[in-house]
């Protein structure tokens, strides 16, 4: 390594601005902030840097001193805004193989610099048109782990695909990119309850059953939607001491939840309105579900999993990976819940998810969140939160309550296993 008094000023300006540049592009495709300040310090200590770093959702505060710096200089600080996080798989990946290049000498820090910005300005390895179904496939998916029968996979299949409709048509109008969420639950929860009456009949006419959940099959189609890893994030973040940025997301978060009930609520008091302008009465429209065996859910998870890489741009050759971490996962949880019951199933679901996925990254020297984020979508809290709100707002407050506390202890059960299997199993790197 070259000692970074002795370089050119060009040089050591170079690589101040590479460390920065990387850990704002890491900070918006996934990273939380312990994980984003352990790489930037690995990469600060091999180039003999000083560097400190402050992360929020919504900026990064990169602090440079020392002897990595100019002569007469006391210290050079970065600020970056971050426009908006999101979940790229893909970008993560191609930033590891710069963060891996920069840091082994075979990429300049100017030429780092570069490449981290054709990683941001790339494009999405998946078509709008595939993504767009892989919000329906993902809908009916989740609306079977909610327990639903077949009625509620298509229903949910229905709604889903009409919130991809609407996600491929938002880009085009920035202005609702704020509003994207209580509109998208408006929707969903809008389509659920008028195609119910019609998905009802089918399922009576196929003898598929005669009840029908509105409330599972929304759900379902509100699954990607709902912030469960921006809370489980905001959870690890507090337990790892990065109060400022866990607080922040946690509030994030909870006002996610909030817009989601609110839209919820207002597509189902407008849809119920239309039916009875229509004069369509099924009162076992609202009845539960009867769920079908639990086999099922085998069939289920393979799509769920490929179709939940899609959304969060996993490149191909990983979906296999993310199907493997995935299953691990899902029958963990679901034979520890059995067991100990669903508090602890999660706890031991997220520590398979995360032994699998270091054990993934140390075999093939990519990041271990590839295969983590999508395994986690099976044991996120999300749902839970979102019917907390969902049972608040319909004036049940004991029982809203009851299950935000529920939502409380599954989190911290979630980020007590992933913590715990980064003991167990190292990572290759923070990533």
């Amino acid at each position: 390594m070259t000692p970074p008094d002795t370089l050119p000023t060009a040089a050591r300006d170079a690589r101040l601005r590479f460390v920065h540049v990387l850990g704002a592009a890491l900070q918006r495709y996934g990273a939380p902030a312990h994980r984003l300040e352990d790489v930037l310090m690995t990469l600060c200590s091999q180039w003999g840097l000083e560097g400190h770093f402050f992360s929020t959702p919504t900026a990064l505060i990169s602090s440079f001193s020392g002897s990595g710096l100019g002569e007469g200089e006391q210290g050079r600080s970065y600020l970056h805004r971050i426009p908006g996080a999101e979940i790229d798989l893909g970008k993560l990946a191609k930033l590891d193989v710069v963060f891996n290049d920069a840091a082994d000498g075979r990429v300049s820090p100017t030429e780092g610099v570069d490449l981290v910005k054709s990683v941001v300005a790339g494009a999405s390895p998946w078509s709008s048109s595939l993504t767009t179904l892989c919000f329906a496939a993902t809908s009916g998916a989740a609306a079977r782990f909610f327990g639903g029968g077949l009625p509620e996979i298509l229903l949910a299949t229905i709604a889903g695909l009409a919130l991809g409709l609407f996600a491929l048509f938002t880009p085009r109008q920035p202005r609702l990119h704020h509003v994207f969420e209580p509109l998208g639950a408006l929707l969903v929860s809008l389509t659920a309850t008028l195609f119910a009456p019609l998905v009802l009949k089918l399922s009576q006419a196929l003898d598929w059953g005669h009840s029908l959940s509105v409330d599972q099959a929304t759900l379902g189609g509100l699954i990607v939607l709902v912030p469960g890893f921006s809370l489980t994030i905001a959870i690890a973040e507090l337990a790892t001491r990065n109060l400022v940025s866990g607080t922040a997301r946690l509030a994030a978060a909870s006002m996610s939840f909030l817009m989601l009930g609110f839209g919820t609520w207002l597509g189902r008091s407008l849809g119920q309105q239309a039916l009875d302008w229509a004069a369509i009465d099924f009162p076992q429209v609202m009845a539960d579900a009867l769920p079908p065996a639990a086999w099922t859910e085998l069939i289920v998870l393979p799509i769920a999993a490929t179709t939940i890489g899609i959304l969060f741009r996993a490149p191909a050759r990983e979906l296999g990976w993310i199907f493997i971490v995935s299953a691990f996962g899902w029958l963990s949880v679901t034979q520890a819940s059995a067991l100990f019951g669903p508090v602890a199933g999660v706890f031991f679901g997220a520590l398979a998810v995360g032994i699998a996925s270091n054990f993934y990254a140390r075999l093939l020297d990519r990041p271990a969140s590839t295969t983590r984020l999508p395994g986690l979508l099976f044991l996120v809290p999300g749902a839970l939160g979102f019917l907390s709100i969902s049972t608040l707002m319909q004036g049940e407050p004991i029982e809203g309550l009851r299950s935000a506390f529920q939502v409380a202890m599954t989190s911290i059960a979630l980020v007590t296993g992933l913590l715990a299997a980064a003991g167990f199993v190292p990572p290759r790197k923070a990533l």
